[in-house]
């Protein structure tokens, strides 16, 4: 599967490639500001995910030095 991610501050051109991906027989989804934010919120956590722990006062002293 692959995908393509438009982004326009105009509304009326975003619904102009929506109709058109759906003249083409493609699947659309027209995804709010807020999805958008939590796609990305998830591929960082996901990014961010070692399977290692870290002793959480050696994290807050680090936090604290800078």
């Amino acid at each position: 599967m692959n995908a393509i991610l438009l982004k326009s501050p105009s509304k009326n051109k975003i619904n102009l490639f929506y109709e058109f991906a759906k003249e083409f027989g493609l699947k659309a989804k027209i995804l709010s500001e807020q999805e958008i934010e939590d796609i990305g919120l998830g591929n960082a956590v996901k990014r961010g995910r070692t399977g290692e722990f870290i002793d959480t006062q050696v994290f807050l002293n680090s936090l604290g030095s800078k």
